[in-house]
């Protein structure tokens, strides 16, 4: 390990964020050191990931900067697949020490190698003023950033996200642009205009055109309405985020040697350490598998999630940075609403040679989805699914009419009796074609299902219940493998159930929602609607509507059959009109505040 004058920073050191786990920044000690202190980065936020690097950029020699007051001892580890740790160089803090162990150029060396950590042992009193990964070559891509959000309803959320992003833009230059599309009623908060004002936003009113028609208004903006952009952030309103990891992006993307989206975690709000999602893959049943759900990123083997990049289909829009050339080269997102836009957007992206890389060390802490109990969601998310299935059957198997036919029963057998019709709507408008979702806006749209949905029987909501009348739940979440003799036979035994004697076992009390009635087995539940439970949901079991709704499944199945194979061709030949740019546009001419009745 050589010292060494003229470096480039690939990666800067976070100190913690006020208010987020300390554990995720530092293992051990801190910035400032008494004598005999110990400063470790093996953590999420401080560990240098080579994978991402080796795959996608172009790299010459990988150092590590450290600059302190004080004196004290430096040494450099590798961390292999296996857990294994190599030292790879130790020295006098202060400076840059090149790793030359690891190659001259592109990481070469050391292929068993993961991910690297620094540690800084304090000779005397001592403060690290610095520390970073560098190289000793400068970066290819020239990186101007715009950053889009899409917001509706929630003013306080996005106060805190533009205050975080007020601090980012005055030191980050190479954020060019950041747009807030509103799609509620006009801001009325103080404290939200101040900190809009702070970051220079452009905000843009709008009809409600979901989540899919914020984002697509910012991408719109960004990559075809000017070309300031080489790069175009989406990002909830709704997060907390450590702002500092947009610098962390665009230097990733400085370095790329090939166009590609950059994803960011989502890390669970109340429970901070945990994932929720790092990127997700598809199913055979065109489901988007989280990956890395539940890891624990504050223990040391949490960590080997980010070993070996795989195998990515999309990452969640939560944060997820595209290249404007590929906006303006695949479109824009269709107009889905919400549910399914980033799927569809990331398959398509991949499909036309720009991959998706969950960048390790970028992440965003956003509330899970686990307390969201909306039929009209589930009207979204079928629909969608049926259409991306449809589009890219080389990521997965298209949806066959016996996983159809199981997605009907698994919400039926949870009781949850008015998402059938739902359901019935999805696949109905899925038949339609392209052509029926050009026909009609993406607000008409969603008023006319909200309408729908209001004539059909809610579940009871209480806003207190008393446990002793209710077994706790073992979980939430089913774990079968979800192979079909065993599915079928199990709906088959729970269908039973309700028809033909009554259910007179205590109901059970569910800390979220259950994903899969083996874990209902036919009873009454109860699920709570938020993360303080305040508010719960009641499901009963009914045979009458048990067996009403089994005709209705009939009806739209045999529909489904007949009708699926033109469907397919349908979608796929009129898709791309549902994307254009000028189709959107009259979207966003739409007058706000229409009587839609």
């Amino acid at each position: 390990m050589r010292a060494g004058a003229d470096y480039h920073v690939l990666q800067e050191g976070l100190t913690p964020m006020p208010g987020r786990p300390e554990v995720l920044y530092l293992a051990s000690g801190g910035f400032d050191l008494a004598a005999g202190g110990v400063l470790s980065t093996d953590s999420y936020f401080n560990s240098f990931y080579l994978g991402p690097w080796r795959e996608h950029a172009r790299v010459g020699r990988l150092g590590v900067l450290i600059e302190a007051e004080g004196q004290a001892g430096v040494r450099v580890i590798g961390i292999a697949a296996a857990g294994a740790r190599h030292v790879l160089g130790e020295g006098a803090a202060g400076g840059v020490f090149w790793l030359d162990a690891l190659g001259t150029a592109d990481l070469t060396e050391r292929a068993d190698i993961c991910r690297l950590v620094v540690e800084v042992e304090a000779a005397t009193a001592c403060r690290i003023a610095r520390l970073a990964y560098v190289t000793d070559i400068a970066p290819a891509n020239d990186i101007r950033l715009s950053i889009g959000i899409c917001t509706f309803r929630r003013e306080a959320y996005l106060a805190g996200t533009m205050a975080a992003l007020a601090k980012a833009r005055a030191e980050t230059p190479e954020i060019c642009a950041v747009r807030v599309v509103n799609q509620g009623p006009s801001f009325t908060d103080p404290a939200l205009a101040t900190q809009i004002e702070a970051v220079g936003a452009e905000v843009i009113e709008q009809a409600n055109l979901g989540g899919c028609g914020g984002f697509a208004r910012t991408m719109f903006e960004a990559a075809m309405a000017d070309d300031l952009a080489t790069h175009h952030l989406l990002m909830d309103d709704d997060i907390v985020i450590d702002a500092r990891v947009i610098a962390r992006a665009i230097r990733f993307a400085a370095y790329a040697r090939h166009p590609l989206s950059i994803g960011g975690q989502m890390l669970d709000i109340f429970d901070p350490v945990r994932v929720y999602e790092v990127a997700g893959v598809m199913d055979a049943g065109w489901r988007g598998m989280s990956i890395g759900k539940d890891v624990d990123l504050s223990k040391t083997e949490g960590l080997a999630l980010f070993d070996a990049p795989g195998t990515i289909h999309y990452n969640g829009w939560w944060w997820c940075m595209v290249p404007a050339a590929t906006i303006r080269g695949i479109g824009l997102p269709a107009p889905y609403f919400i549910r399914g836009d980033d799927v569809e957007y990331g398959c398509r992206a991949t499909a036309h040679g720009v991959p998706t890389v969950p960048l390790p060390g970028v992440a965003v802490w956003h509330e899970s989805f686990g307390f969201k109990l909306s039929d009209w969601l589930t009207y979204y998310d079928v629909r969608n699914r049926l259409v991306n299935a449809a589009l890219y059957p080389q990521f997965a198997a298209p949806l066959d009419a016996l996983y159809l036919l199981g997605v009907f029963f698994n919400y039926m057998l949870l009781h949850r009796y008015a998402a059938a019709p739902v359901i019935a709507m999805a696949v109905r408008d899925y038949l339609a074609g392209p052509e029926a979702l050009a026909a009609t806006d993406s607000e008409t749209r969603h008023h006319r299902l909200m309408a729908a949905i209001a004539r059909l029987p809610a579940p009871e909501v209480v806003e207190d219940i008393d446990p002793a009348t209710y077994q706790p739940a073992a979980s939430s979440v089913s774990f079968l493998k979800y192979d079909i003799g065993d599915t079928v036979r199990g709906f088959a035994a729970t269908y039973a159930r309700i028809s033909l004697t009554p259910v007179r076992a205590r109901p059970i009390l569910f800390r979220i929602g259950p994903n899969h009635p083996a874990l209902v087995g036919g009873r009454g539940y109860a699920m709570p609607l938020d993360i303080g439970h305040s508010r719960y949901a009641v499901f009963r079991p009914s045979r009458l509507r048990l067996w009403g709704n089994t005709l209705r499944v009939g009806w739209t199945m045999l529909g489904y059959l007949v009708r699926r194979r033109g469907a397919v061709r349908r979608w796929r030949t009129g898709f791309a009109a549902l994307t254009d740019a000028g189709a959107w546009q009259k979207q966003f001419a739409i007058p706000r505040g229409r009587d839609l009745d």
